[in-house]
């Protein structure tokens, strides 16, 4: 019999890679990337742009664009492309994020004839409905009015907007009213300029043997070349971002609950700092077993709930830590937070912490490389901040060499709490000042 009251051994000894891909220039200006993990039945196609919320003139336009996508073809109405899709058994999305535009396919293998030329049809030959835009348009707009009664979206948008300014492209809000302001013909614009073949890259992934990549990669080379319009935007540099003061209070619409946001500017994702503050994050706050949420959830039980994450991007980048609170503990959570923060900046974090921290990303990494879905993520990831599949062995191995002293210098640089921003928003105890 297993004797429970024995931890089971850890084990680091196992190899983490992902397949190298093969890759393809096709005339027309297309960079095809091929991961092939047979026997599976499936298979699945990614499309990338430069693009998304950083390249938008007006609010919410990327958001909006991309999904016209779906709207219909020269051939095909929105009803019957969701029909055809739906018959062969195959997923389509269409998304935006913050620098890229994407669209996907998840289809069965035998069905390649009948639905990918389809589905590029959707993005070449695309089509936009004026009645679905406005209908789609109405959704953004009363889904986002419903989020905006949440403390914790309200907090967030806050937050990035105190740290960036309202106009930066890392700061400004979409409003509602953004999404039904948003017309056909700047639709189509943002579209021509962004959905190109010159700026285009196609991840391909599954269960591909050769005839396989011999349809598909011969479906994208009969697309038309299509010159590259992108520019990149327009990045200006934040100074004395924190000269608006250390804390905002905001009332909210969640009775006896406070959200708690503090945060501060950082760097791009290019910056000599950045593994080692994405491991000082995750010992501070970024897992479940992490300084937070072992202190304020478990020991104190101030809250339900507690994160600290990094998001470092192009141009610039910042640390923010969440926290949904009970209102009367919002001063007591503030202090603990504090506390964990200069107790990082005080001293090495012990060994077996350390380790068991670094056994945490090691498990993360082996999650997102198995299966060859998943390696397609990782190197779709990759490619959108301009790398390739070499960059999950090299941040294995920075990830071996980062020590505690290396943490405790990092935490002396962006740890200090008087240097975050703070935004309170909820049912603010009488206590605190305001």
């Amino acid at each position: 019999m297993a004797n429970r009251t024995q931890k089971p051994s850890i084990n680091s000894q196992y190899n983490l890679s992902i397949p190298k891909p093969r890759i393809l220039t096709l005339d027309n200006g297309i960079n095809v990337y091929i991961i092939k993990g047979e026997g599976l039945g499936i298979i699945r196609m990614d499309f990338m742009w430069k693009g998304g919320r950083t390249t938008e003139i007006i609010p919410g336009l990327a958001r909006s664009s991309i999904q016209c996508l779906n709207d219909g073809t020269s051939i095909y109405s929105y009803q019957e492309l969701s029909e055809l899709f739906d018959f062969y058994g195959s997923s389509v999305s269409y998304r935006s994020s913050l620098e890229h535009l994407h669209a996907s396919i998840s289809l069965i293998k035998g069905n390649i004839d009948d639905v990918i030329p389809t589905f590029i049809a959707t993005i070449v030959d695309r089509k936009i409905d004026d009645v679905l835009l406005k209908q789609r348009q109405n959704r953004f707009a009363e889904r986002l009015t419903s989020e905006l009664s949440k403390n914790t979206v309200v907090a967030y948008r806050e937050l990035t907007e105190r740290l960036f300014g309202q106009d930066h492209l890392y700061g400004y809000s979409t409003q509602p009213s953004d999404y039904t302001e948003i017309t056909p013909s700047q639709v189509k614009s943002y579209l021509d300029k962004h959905i190109n073949t010159e700026g285009c890259t196609v991840v391909i992934s599954g269960d591909i043997g050769q005839a396989e990549e011999a349809t598909i990669v011969g479906q994208l080379e009969s697309i038309a070349r299509q010159s590259s319009e992108y520019s990149p935007p327009r990045y200006h540099p934040v100074s004395n971002a924190n000269d608006i003061g250390r804390r905002l209070y905001l009332p909210g619409h969640q009775p006896n609950q406070v959200t708690i946001r503090m945060g501060r500017r950082l760097f791009s994702r290019h910056h000599e700092d950045a593994n080692h503050i994405r491991l000082s994050n995750m010992i501070l706050g970024g897992y479940f077993g992490s300084r937070l949420m072992t202190k304020i959830r478990e020991e104190k039980g101030y809250c339900y709930h507690i994160d600290s994450s990094v998001d470092l991007l192009d141009y610039d980048g910042y640390i923010s830590i969440s926290a949904e609170v009970n209102a009367k503990f919002t001063s007591e959570c503030i202090e603990e937070i504090e506390s964990e923060m200069k107790q990082l900046m005080k001293e090495n974090v012990p060994d077996d912490e350390l380790d068991r921290v670094k056994q945490y990303i090691r498990g993360q990494f082996l999650m997102d490389s198995d299966g060859v879905f998943a390696a397609s993520n990782l190197v779709r990831r990759y490619l959108a901040v301009g790398k390739d599949e070499t960059e999950f062995q090299k941040k294995l191995e920075v990830l071996e060499t980062i020590t505690a002293d290396d943490i405790r210098s990092v935490a002396r640089k962006y740890f200090n709490p008087v240097e975050y921003m703070q935004v309170i928003v909820g049912d603010i105890p009488d206590s605190m000042s305001l």
